[in-house]
């Protein structure tokens, strides 16, 4: 009888325990499933800002030599008229 009572009483802390775990798996997994969404979202604005800046980039790299030649075109032209 002794060992019945002890056993039910393990038994009793034993599924309060297990409970316990159970609440904390539910929250890290939710929590995880938030990181989830916020990473995709960051990842969504990392795009965006890629496909803002890349035209910018490649169109400022294209345009840096016409701008290197028109002071030089500017410079030609004051003298000769000088």
């Amino acid at each position: 009888m002794k060992n019945t009572k002890l056993a039910n009483a393990e038994a009793h802390s034993t599924q309060g325990e297990v409970e316990k775990a159970d609440q904390q798996m539910q929250k890290m997994q939710k929590a995880m499933e938030e990181i989830s969404d916020k990473s995709g979202e960051i990842s969504k604005i990392i795009k965006t800002i890629d496909d803002i800046a890349f035209p910018d980039q490649y169109f400022g790299f294209r345009m840096q030599p016409s701008r290197r030649q028109e002071p030089e075109a500017t410079v030609g032209l004051c003298s000769s008229s000088g």
